[in-house]
């Protein structure tokens, strides 16, 4: 979290304790009750993984992973690729991990963007 902040730049003006223990932690408790319920209906429907990449002010390589299905869409993670050849091996690879860890059993499609095309 600190090299996040470091990388943020000087401007960044931190939230008051105050902030983060009253609505802060509200909105925060409040997002992770509607994903868990959202999660919840994956097994009625099925689910869409979803990669979108992009890349950042500082010319960062991102890859965000979403995971919908009809009830709505949750931000699972986003991996910092600047490192890494966006071949179609690189991206099955991780989608491949990502399949794996919501079950394959739940998984309906992927779809992805042309990153690797």
């Amino acid at each position: 979290m600190i090299r996040s902040v470091g990388a943020f730049g000087r401007g960044f003006k931190p939230p008051t304790m105050y902030n983060l223990r009253t609505w802060i932690l509200n909105e925060l408790e409040s997002n992770d009750k509607s994903i868990e319920e959202i999660k919840k209906t994956w097994a009625q429907t099925g689910v869409t993984i979803m990669s979108d990449g992009w890349s950042d002010i500082k010319h960062k390589s991102l890859i965000n992973i979403l995971i919908n299905n009809p009830y709505g869409t949750v931000f699972l993670r986003s991996v910092e690729a600047s490192d890494q050849v966006k071949d179609a091996e690189f991206i099955f690879g991780l989608l491949d991990s990502i399949v794996e860890e919501v079950g394959e059993h739940l998984v309906v499609q992927v779809v992805t963007d042309n990153e690797s095309a």
